[in-house]
């Protein structure tokens, strides 16, 4: 056998493909949370519209004497300081913002445009607001212009006036000034003009609502994909087949279907009941022992991990057994669990002072739970005050063991999760064969790799395992044999007498 894998495989992208499809569910819940998340976001955001009107600055050169006196904006020599300073002048020349919107006034990036933005309710209040805004800041820094050019008006004319007529240069230069001058004071400020008028915006603003809710979509799926990963690295459970035989490499001998409780259910009065889907790969279990040289007159059933099936598949194995006319004791010696009575509804079942004090002979101990002569169980029962006698029973399961080799075909021996607990360990070299039960989805790895390194040092290999797998694959490879309605029948137990037979009956009925 070669030695168990210890690590997970690498995570490529089939590992994640697997660790989604393994936690669908989950993925699912992620994907709907955040796309629901992203609706109720769109119900409660605010569905402002801003709309943008663009002032242009023209500054005035540094050394520009023409409109010395007037406070218009004048190169800086640093393009972004000049446009931040008319931002201001405007901010603060401008009326006041209305309680129903915002304003502000940015530049426009590293251009010598003003940005004035204006957020409200509706589309066209925030272009009217905008386009008010920015008129506004230009009429209110016009008027100021002018009441500061009337003194530099009659300031130049009197300068004019006192100048000699014979000296024409200085005033062609006064005249030239005091024109320019007057063009502000009617015109305006030349330095910021408005460029551009605001439209009313199409849409509110943020991303669409679609854009949104795809947004939401990929960030649920991610978010569910890393979910999903994280649950499977610290998920300790097999997911399939294949990672099961990475593990513990043997043949597989049967693949069981998972049904539901329901379709287990057998007619009123039954005891055992097997559907054909379950019954057909016990069959295909026992045509492999019969054709196996070995010799399989006791064979040990252990699993892994507890509710890995590996009970109910002892009581199936013995039923098949018998019901090709073997004989079969079926020996309950999960002593800390014994789930055997329970199975096949025995009420007698026996204590375990029963079985150690006084020593007890098998052959009065069994009983016979169905109709199905050729099948006799030893059904036990665990009491708390019974909890000091396992480690004696423990020295007895060898003589039991004997005991039935010389009563019956088969001895099939139901035994804890060896990969749990080791009482399993003490039958292994007692006994002709083992069989592994194994459940992808409920199989620990930590106690799969466990189980098969005892296995290993104690040289007894499996024989092979049993895995109960995916309910639908199983069940339709059945189907499409004809085992379904109208196919092969079922097999139903009926109550047998409860008391087997005595051993030397047990014997002669073979002869």
């Amino acid at each position: 056998m070669r030695a168990p894998q210890t690590a997970r495989p690498d995570w490529a992208l089939g590992s994640y493909l697997t660790a989604i499809n393994s936690h669908r569910r989950v993925v699912g819940l992620v994907v709907l949370a955040t796309v629901l998340g992203s609706i109720a976001f769109l119900q409660v955001r605010s569905s402002d519209y801003t709309a943008t009107a663009d002032l242009l600055v023209e500054p005035l050169p540094q050394d520009d004497e023409t409109f010395l006196g007037l406070p218009l904006i004048r190169d800086t020599g640093d393009p972004t300081r000049t446009v931040q300073t008319a931002a201001s002048l405007v901010e603060s020349a401008a009326p006041e913002s209305r309680q129903d919107a915002t304003v502000e006034v940015n530049p426009k990036g590293e251009s010598n445009i003003l940005s004035v933005e204006a957020t409200a309710g509706d589309a066209d209040t925030a272009a009217r607001i905008a386009n008010d805004y920015a008129q506004g800041a230009i009429d209110e820094r016009n008027e100021q212009l002018a009441e500061l050019a009337e003194p530099l008006i009659r300031q130049l004319e009197a300068r004019i006036a006192a100048t000699p007529e014979a000296d024409q240069v200085t005033l062609a230069a006064l005249a030239s000034r005091l024109d320019q001058v007057r063009s502000v004071a009617e015109s305006g400020d030349p330095t910021v003009v408005l460029s551009k008028e605001a439209t009313p915006p199409d849409a509110p603003e943020g991303a669409p609502t679609a854009l949104v809710v795809l947004l939401a979509l990929f960030a649920g799926l991610g978010l569910g994909a890393g979910v999903a990963v994280l649950l499977e690295l610290m998920d300790r459970r097999v997911r399939n087949e294949e990672e099961l035989m990475d593990f513990l490499p043997v043949p597989v001998l049967a693949r069981v279907p998972l049904i539901s409780r329901r379709a287990l259910r057998g007619p009123p009065g039954s005891v055992w009941y097997m559907p054909p889907e379950i019954r057909e790969p016990y069959r295909t279990l026992v045509v492999q022992l019969e054709q196996s040289r070995r010799s399989l007159g006791a064979i040990l059933v252990t699993s892994a991990t507890k509710g890995d099936g590996k009970t109910t598949s002892a009581v199936n194995l013995a039923v098949a057994l018998g019901a090709a006319g073997k004989r079969v004791i079926l020996l309950d010696l999960d002593l800390r669990n014994p789930r055997v009575a329970a199975e096949l509804r025995i009420p007698n079942s026996r204590r375990l002072a029963e079985l150690v004090d006084p020593p007890g002979d098998l052959g009065r101990m069994l009983t016979r739970p169905t109709d199905l002569r050729t099948l006799s169980v030893l059904a036990l029962r665990f009491e708390a005050e019974d909890a000091m006698l396992t480690d004696a029973l423990t020295l007895r399961m060898p003589e039991f063991i004997e005991q039935a080799r010389g009563m019956a075909d088969h001895v099939i021996i139901d035994t804890p999760p060896l990969g749990e607990v080791s009482d399993a360990l003490t039958l292994v070299h007692r006994v002709d064969e083992v069989l592994a039960v194994m459940r992808p989805g409920n199989t620990n790895r930590g106690h799969l790799q466990v189980l098969t390194e005892l296995l290993n040092r104690s040289g007894k290999l499996p024989f092979g395992c049993i895995i109960l797998s995916d309910q639908d694959r199983a069940a339709r490879r059945y189907a499409a044999y004809g085992y379904g309605p109208g196919g092969a029948p079922d097999l139903v137990l009926g109550a047998g007498t409860g008391a087997a037979e005595p051993p030397e009956r047990i014997l002669a009925s073979a002869e």
